[in-house]
């Protein structure tokens, strides 16, 4: 590794520990504990029983991970967040060698996997703990990618093997591998610059890199038809055009952040009525006009719109392709969309510093980098305030309740309900409750029923039975029963 590989790294180190260290403080949250407790029994991992966590949720190395971690680390969520974290710049540095491998500029380089580590939309990538598959995964992801960008010199049998390993591994974490094919086919075009491409003969050759993403597609095909994660498909095209609209607006814009100033009612409100647009004729057309549009900012400019430009549109499409059609709210994850979304900033940033003269051209590239990263820090820092008041309301419930339950007389049972979701975009416990129950104090979990949220006409149905909800900051017994 050369000086200037390593002051990049040492730049990617800094930078995410200074812009994400609060992230190592937040606790365990919602579903961080469902993934915990379920990767401690083994037979969760049993992928040929269609109930079996692993085959529903279609991750056993997610559980994998969750359970070593929880070996070596046990409850200790801050270091599960410190490996988070390591791993997030590692991917940042697997970026830079790969963009460095295609001879780009180090500055060009270096500033696009910069704004990939700080940039704001990895917030509820790094400050939840169940985010960690879409980190790994990226990991051999990019270690693929790598790999191949060697093979295409060497076309060594042992970095073939080394590549569908990778493949394999990213695959068994998180379903985004399956796009793995479709970058290594991009990347071989781009290194034939279009000349001597010829995709039969690519295919031929390559044929087995695309076995691993095949045999995926059929076992959750044949598994999990209609669900991914909890989330159903749909052919519906105005749930397309309105999952391609949400990553680009949250690739450009810190909505929560936004919404944190404005009130996050307002939020809410919004996202309901957005998610209950499912009309063809409503969504279509917006999607229409800003196909249109870009096509013909593309002929317009013709050669002025960088190459990386296109290269890194196409990288984002392949980043949300797995969650291309799936309704709820699956596509908030955009890390992998990120990849290409930080060439295309980098690509802009670099396209206004060409406007002054080049005197200026450096200074400007420096100020703006630094106005990017001011922004992200200050989005981030907000934002981990809540996720500090969500962990610590779920750290306080869970200790309340154990208070509770260790006073209750033998036979006893106390009835939790309508527990806080969500405090301003940041899980509390809108899953995982029991869960969290079972790993932190399994002495305890024969004396608490969770009922989830219940309305007053479905608690009154609860008459003389010990009924408590969190209210003003404490697991309080429902006295008007």
């Amino acid at each position: 590794m050369n000086k200037q590989a390593v002051f990049a790294v040492l730049i990617f180190f800094i930078a995410g520990f200074l812009i994400f260290h609060p992230t190592l403080s937040v606790g365990f949250v919602s579903d961080d504990f469902v993934w915990l407790k379920e990767s401690q029994n083994p037979q969760q991992f049993n992928l040929f029983n269609s109930q079996s966590f692993g085959s529903t949720k279609g991750r056993p190395g997610t559980m994998a991970l969750f359970f070593v971690l929880s070996k070596f680390f046990s409850t200790k969520a801050d270091r599960f967040h410190l490996i988070i974290l390591v791993f997030h710049i590692l991917n940042a540095s697997l970026f830079f060698a790969i963009l460095r491998r295609f001879q780009l500029s180090f500055a060009f380089s270096v500033l696009t996997a910069l704004i990939f580590s700080i940039h704001f939309s990895n917030e509820e990538t790094l400050f939840w703990v169940s985010s960690l598959s879409s980190i790994f995964c990226l990991f051999f992801y990019f270690c693929s990618v790598f790999l191949y960008l060697h093979y295409m010199k060497k076309g060594s049998l042992l970095l073939k093997f080394a590549i569908i390993v990778s493949m394999l591994v990213a695959l068994s974490i998180r379903e985004d591998a399956v796009s793995i094919p479709i970058t290594l086919v991009l990347l071989n075009y781009i290194d034939k610059q279009e000349k001597s491409f010829n995709l039969s003969n690519l295919l031929r050759t390559d044929f087995i890199f695309l076995l691993p993403s095949c045999a995926f597609l059929g076992w959750r095909i044949l598994g999990a038809l209609q669900e991914s994660m909890g989330y159903e498909f749909t052919l519906n095209p105005a749930v397309w055009v309105q999952n391609g609209l949400y990553f680009v607006l949250n690739l450009c814009v810190p909505i929560r952040f936004f919404f944190d100033q404005v009130g996050y009612e307002a939020h809410e409100l919004l996202r309901l009525r957005i998610m209950t647009v499912k009309h063809v004729h409503l969504l279509i057309p917006v999607g229409l006009l800003l196909l249109v549009a870009i096509g013909f900012l593309l002929l317009r400019l013709g050669n002025k719109v960088s190459g990386l430009v296109r290269i890194g549109c196409i990288l984002g499409v392949i980043g949300f392709l797995p969650y291309f059609a799936l309704l709820g709210n699956a596509p908030r994850f955009i890390y992998f969309t990120l990849v290409g979304g930080a060439i295309v900033i980098t690509s802009f940033i670099f396209w206004l510093s060409r406007q002054f003269s080049n005197v200026l051209c450096h200074l400007v590239t420096l100020f703006v980098g630094i106005i990017v990263v001011v922004i992200n820090f200050v989005v981030v820092q907000e934002r981990s305030q809540w996720w500090l008041k969500s962990a610590k309301m779920a750290t306080t419930i869970l200790q309340q309740t154990k208070v509770i339950a260790d006073s209750l007389e033998p036979g006893d049972t106390m009835y939790v309900v309508n527990l806080p979701r969500r405090l301003n975009g940041a899980y509390v416990f809108h899953n995982g409750y029991p869960e969290a129950i079972f790993f932190t104090t399994p002495e305890i979990a024969g004396k608490v029923r969770f009922l989830g949220d219940k309305t007053l006409d479905e608690l009154k149905m609860l008459e003389g039975k010990k009924v408590y909800a969190f209210e003003n900051g404490k697991l309080k017994k429902r006295m008007d029963l």
